[in-house]
């Protein structure tokens, strides 16, 4: 049955949208920047490659266009925060606290670059993780003599996804966590200058 918000059809031209996407946040880039001076043509042709070098690598579009819905859903996630803080406590107030939650200007910055790196090596894991993981993706006949099934926790198994996730939860890596954050608020207690 045919359904009005059926939007299959449009997953067929993920290389598009990929390219579109690409190719505006480049000429963007270029355009704030100035890295390549004020030549407007300049700065298109450049995307223009740039976005086009993308859409021909089918690993570069997955990257792209698995990325693309997470940051739509981080600037909105970032745009009901300013809305509910401007509407609770009034435009210069409510902008004074979201300044205060974020640490400053370029506090807010940080809040905006770490997802991002986060999103960014979650889809190239995701993508290329499979490719380059010896074993992952095998088909394994279960019904062979020699077949010994891997134990729960283990990474040795030939699903990608879950040796990742077996890895990152294993109680050694989760005590290096840790350690690590333990030791991140010591430098800075250690490091931080007293206000006068």
């Amino acid at each position: 049955m045919a359904n009005v918000f059926d939007i299959g059809l449009l997953t067929e031209f993920r290389i598009i949208f990929g390219w579109l996407f690409v190719f505006v946040v480049v000429y963007a880039a270029l355009e704030m920047t100035k890295i390549l001076g004020e030549n407007k043509g300049l700065h298109g042709i450049f995307a223009f490659a740039i976005a086009t070098l993308f859409a021909i690598q089918p690993n570069a579009v997955s990257i792209v266009t698995g990325s693309a819905p997470w940051f739509v859903v981080m600037i909105v996630i970032f745009m009901f925060m300013m809305l509910i803080s401007r509407f609770a406590f009034g435009e210069s107030k409510g902008d004074a606290i979201l300044l205060r939650l974020f640490g400053n200007e370029a506090g807010a910055g940080w809040w905006i670059f770490i997802p991002v790196i986060i999103i960014i090596g979650m889809m190239i894991a995701s993508t290329v993780g499979p490719e380059v993981t010896p074993g992952s993706g095998e088909e394994v006949d279960v019904d062979d003599p020699d077949y010994v099934a891997p134990g729960e926790g283990s990474t040795a198994t030939t699903d990608y996804e879950t040796n990742v996730v077996n890895t990152l939860f294993h109680p050694k890596v989760l005590g290096m966590m840790v350690l690590m954050t333990i030791a991140l608020f010591a430098v800075l207690t250690i490091t931080s200058v007293p206000k006068k």
